[in-house]
């Protein structure tokens, strides 16, 4: 058989929350599964090579559970909007396939994108309207490296909430003969498999969000007071596998991060202070948007816990942008109050602190871009003026 249809559980509350969970999750259940779609009583799984009955009998269980899992983690945790926002959409049918055809995109390969002519001046020029801001409100910028130490993503637990985006940078056995084994024999070293056998050390991580950099950067040492609010941009880096999709999701972007340290008060003054900015700025824009209490994506729904203590205590809130021609609405932003955890992790300390918190704000440009142009069209013309598209600053993370 080719496809299967996995029943929905008795108890399935067809929430969007538990469909997108399943949807982020249901190929880890098998290599085999090619696609999958939803329909009125259940999962349809479809494989692109047939399987013996036996093989079916073991997914549909996986299936099944996840579903029950991600149904029961939905029941507590269902998306909340809290305001939305309908601006004038002019876009293309098709705004991919019309940045693929000018040029201005192209995928070096799966997930991972290059830009250039108009597409690369938006970017440039949100970068430049995030920054502006982020300077204003007085925000200290700082620069990080490309990755983080993998026992930082163990510490502050990452890899037990998503070990399934962690992308870890090994180096070839540090021996002659493992150093030497390509050179001389590189007709056995054809394919990536092949080299896996010399690969170790992974000591390192792509770091998957900006603000990872600046607690390694903090970690075991005292913040100032006028250390209270950095910003940075760079590459984030996350396997998506079989989700990777056009440019709402990618294994590597670029995010800018205004991450705040100080007390419960302080940390949660920025987090609503940057929303209200940045509602603002999409206003200005007229572009659809809305607003939600939001959870993150936990593997395998394991946290159900954490996705319903981060909703309860508005510890999480997204912007997000609606793409017209799919009928869908994708995170470009997200505002996060870690509370006490993080600073906790990396034992950092805040002068005239007596219980430091932290918090962070993060925009996808890629993401932000690829909605704009889904609503106001590919041209300049019909962008917000408010961008500047000839942007002149720091932009080298772009």
């Amino acid at each position: 058989m080719t496809d299967i249809i996995v029943d929905f559980p008795e108890n399935w509350t067809n929430f969007d929350a538990a469909k997108k969970d399943v949807a982020e999750q249901i190929y880890y259940v098998s290599e085999k599964i090619s696609n999958f779609e939803f329909e009125n009583k259940g999962l349809r799984l479809l494989f692109s090579t047939p399987l013996s009955e036996g093989e079916a009998d073991a997914i549909n269980d996986s299936a099944s559970q996840l579903m029950q899992k991600c149904s029961d983690a939905s029941a507590k945790t269902k998306d909340e909007v809290l305001e939305e926002y309908t601006g004038t959409v002019t876009g293309p049918d098709d705004p991919l396939a019309e940045l693929l055809k000018s040029g201005q995109l192209h995928f070096n390969s799966d997930g991972i994108p290059s830009f250039e002519g108009d597409l690369f001046s938006l970017l440039k020029g949100l970068d430049q309207l995030f920054l502006d801001y982020a300077l204003e409100i007085g925000c200290t910028e700082q620069g990080y490296p490309t990755t983080v130490p993998t026992l930082s993503l163990l510490n502050n637990g990452y890899l037990k909430s998503f070990p399934q985006h962690a992308i870890l940078a090994g180096t070839i056995h540090q021996d002659f003969e493992s150093l030497t084994a390509i050179a001389s024999s590189p007709e056995d070293y054809s394919g990536v498999k092949d080299v896996d056998s010399l690969i170790s050390n992974h000591n390192q991580v792509l770091c998957p969000t900006v603000c990872y950099h600046c607690f390694e950067r903090a970690k075991a040492s005292t913040l100032k007071p006028n250390q209270s609010l950095i910003t940075a941009i760079g590459k984030c880096h996350r396997h998506e596998g079989k989700n990777t999709q056009g440019l709402t999701r990618l294994k590597t972007y670029t995010m800018r991060e205004i991450i705040y340290f100080g007390d419960k008060d302080f940390v949660r003054k920025w987090q609503l202070e940057i929303l209200e900015k940045c509602k603002s700025l999409l206003r200005e824009f007229d572009m659809t948007h809305r607003i939600a209490a939001a959870s993150d994506p936990f593997f395998a729904t394991s946290a159900s816990n954490k996705k319903d203590f981060q909703r309860l205590f508005r510890l999480k809130y997204e912007l997000q942008a609606f793409i017209p021609q799919e009928d869908k609405w994708i995170s470009v932003a997200s505002f996060n109050n870690h509370q006490q955890t993080l600073v906790q992790a990396y034992n950092i300390e805040q002068a005239e602190v007596s219980d430091g918190h932290s918090g962070c704000f993060g925009v996808g440009y890629e993401r932000l871009a690829y909605a704009l142009i889904a609503q106001k069209g590919i041209s300049p013309s019909n962008w917000p003026d408010q961008i500047p598209l000839e942007a002149s600053k720091f932009t080298q993370a772009i």
